[in-house]
């Protein structure tokens, strides 16, 4: 028997960030080191980040990258070990897996089977591996290329790049036919809710193997979150992994296996044989320790998640604080509270110092979350004490800053102005355009504080009012980012109640909640006696929430739609037709509202991004017919 030493790792990278991430790949490779790992996986096109879009049709960023790899090779004297890279080959783009060893280029393995369904475009830039074995030159050495598996001493290893292992035809059935004992799987796979044991059911899918998995963690390029969770695995048991949801730089986690020592069959298959340079470590191997992969909420999913995707946000895109136009509802209430955890999370795991830093407040003693936290409650004459109170109380509670404008003079010069050249507005007769007016009056002012505070303004609707445009352009939809923009008004409410309860969790206490809770969702934009709620504008959410889930998930015409909602909700057949109309014909109508929204992370499988998941026309025919 022999032992091998194996690490994997999570990286929190950028597009484009070739010092950066260069930075952080050394830093994991040397920890490796000093740990004695033999091999070690790091994450898909680590190099150059993942998130690079179309600047891979750029040549000069895979020279930068090939730049950047040659750099890196240096650190690996005593160390194998693979990274991401995307690579320019007789003028075709592939994204490769690349094994250096000892110092040297050994190997580059490029992709086989391209992501290409939901926020996955990989053939727009890249082309599928459809040869053999071919040669690259790198630094003037010629460097084997195409399908190719690795021999180091006794032991035979093969790579899969990410969507290689979701295949039916996977590469690792060739893998173990010509000997392979050990897969390492180069990944981007992005977070989604209770998505973790479908990758670890990739390793149960390749019994017989040492089945190792590497991740990218944090908010990478905007829209989609990383929870990182790299693991080692043999069969269904999983022997280590990075945790998941971290705040830092880089996870690492590694096993000391021992390995049968067989001789192999030097027979070249459908795969070349690659053999590497025999490398004996003088250090005595010291496992790095893992974490457990399963066990959480959807709830503290969700809650870890966002808030590790709006500091990184903050942190990548350099503001200083977070804006937020704080009505006192559900929405509103829930970005305050994402924005508070995102920084005391960070805190905890990363040090206050470190966070301060990242807020411009390195001469302060402490965290001041009055200035990282900027909340504005921007009431008019329909706004009512309930909404006033229960904001004040969320924003004393998060120790946020908390600012009160009333904006009915705002308001009045706009129909003021109006009311000169045009006729008398009157609620009977201009009911929407009165609505909108105080929505976008808040507008100039909560972006003129965001400027003011090197702030990121956050957007605050909700998936559901996205569904059917229930929100004003340039009022309510203002901001650099919605983290809510991802999840169901049914979602949110459901979370903010366990929040709201302590003994759920471990994030703290937020007793105004009680007050938010306690209120009905409201837009407060009618005179108060018409007593304005959004579900009399609209429907019960949780009905709208299940029409959305039918026709977006299930792709349901209208007459079966309108069928489940009767079975469901037990609705007479005429109320639920005209429910079902109501969101088709606000569906249809509001496509452009959603092209113009603020990018929103990727939650779950409902997303209504039309840049990277769901593709609408901006004009078509009604579908109540």
């Amino acid at each position: 028997m022999s032992k091998l030493h194996i690490a994997t790792s999570a990286l929190n990278l950028t597009p484009l960030d070739w010092e950066g991430n260069a930075r952080i790949i050394s830093e994991v490779i040397v920890r490796a080191k000093d740990s004695g790992v033999d091999i070690l996986c790091m994450p898909e096109l680590c190099i150059s980040g993942y998130g690079c879009e179309d600047l891979f049709f750029a040549d000069w960023v895979f020279s930068r990258a090939l730049e950047s790899l040659v750099s890196l090779s240096v650190p690996t004297e005593g160390i194998t070990c693979v990274l991401g890279c995307p690579i320019l080959h007789q003028g075709t783009r592939y994204n490769c897996a690349v094994v250096v060893s000892n110092g040297e280029i050994a190997g580059v393995v490029p992709k086989q089977n391209l992501a290409n369904s939901g926020v996955y475009y990989e053939s727009r830039w890249f082309e599928p591996w459809r040869g053999a074995q071919s040669a690259l030159k790198i630094a003037d050495k010629m460097v084997p290329f195409g399908k190719l598996l690795f021999q180091r001493d006794h032991l035979r290893f093969g790579i899969e790049v990410c969507e290689d292992s979701w295949v039916e035809n996977r590469p690792l059935k060739s893998f173990t036919k010509q000997g392979a004992c050990l897969v390492l799987n180069l990944s981007a796979s992005h977070f989604s809710l209770d998505k973790i044991q479908s990758r670890i059911d990739l390793s149960r899918k390749a019994s017989g193997v040492v089945y190792v998995y590497s991740n990218h963690q944090g908010n990478e390029a905007g829209r989609l979150i990383y929870d990182g969770g790299s693991f080692i695995a043999r069969g269904e048991e999983v022997l280590s992994a990075t945790r998941r949801f971290s705040f830092k730089d880089f996870e690492i986690t590694s096993k000391i296996l021992e390995l049968k020592e067989e001789s192999i069959d030097s027979k070249q298959g459908e795969y070349a044989i690659v053999n590497l340079q025999s490398i004996k470590n003088m250090l005595e191997s010291v496992e790095i320790p893992g974490e457990n992969l399963l066990g959480k909420t959807t709830q503290e999913e969700f809650t870890l998640a966002v808030s590790l995707a709006l500091f990184d946000y903050l942190r990548k895109s350099k503001h200083k604080a977070f804006v937020i136009s704080l009505s006192g509802g559900a929405d509103s209430s829930a970005c305050a509270l994402l924005s508070f955890l995102a920084l005391e999370l960070a805190s905890k795991e990363r040090g206050e110092k470190y966070v301060r830093e990242i807020l411009g407040q390195d001469d302060l003693p402490k965290l001041d979350f009055n200035k990282a936290i900027i909340c504005a409650y921007l009431g008019t004459v329909n706004s009512s004490e309930e909404t006033q109170s229960a904001a004040k109380s969320l924003a004393s509670d998060l120790g946020a800053r908390f600012l009160d404008y009333k904006i009915d003079d705002l308001v009045s010069t706009y129909t003021n102005k109006i009311e000169e050249s045009f006729q008398d507005l009157s609620w009977d007769k201009h009911d929407i355009p009165l609505q909108n007016i105080q929505a976008r009056s808040r507008g100039p002012l909560v972006w003129f504080l965001a400027n003011l505070s090197n702030g990121l303004l956050l957007s605050t609707s909700n998936r559901s009012e996205a569904a059917v445009g229930y929100t004003t352009m340039d009022g309510d939809t203002c901001g650099g980012i919605s983290p809510i923009g991802g999840i169901s008004k049914t979602f949110l409410i459901s979370w903010l109640k366990w929040l709201s309860e302590p003994s759920n969790h471990s994030f703290g206490k937020f007793p105004s909640l009680k007050l938010v809770l306690s209120n009905k969702p409201t837009a407060e934009l009618r005179p108060r006696e018409f007593s304005q709620t959004d579900e009399d504008d609209l429907m019960p959410y949780e009905i709208l929430d299940f029409i959305e889930k039918r026709f977006l998930l299930e792709r349901l015409s209208k007459d079966a739609i309108v069928e489940s909602v009767i079975a469901k909700f037990s609705l007479k057949s005429e109320l639920a037709e005209t429910m079902v109309d109501k969101f088709f014909k606000l569906w249809t109508r509001n496509q452009w509202k959603r092209e113009r929204y603020a990018p929103s992370f990727h939650i779950d499988e409902e997303s209504l991004d039309p840049k990277s998941w769901c593709r609408y026309p901006i004009l078509s025919a009604s579908l109540t017919k």
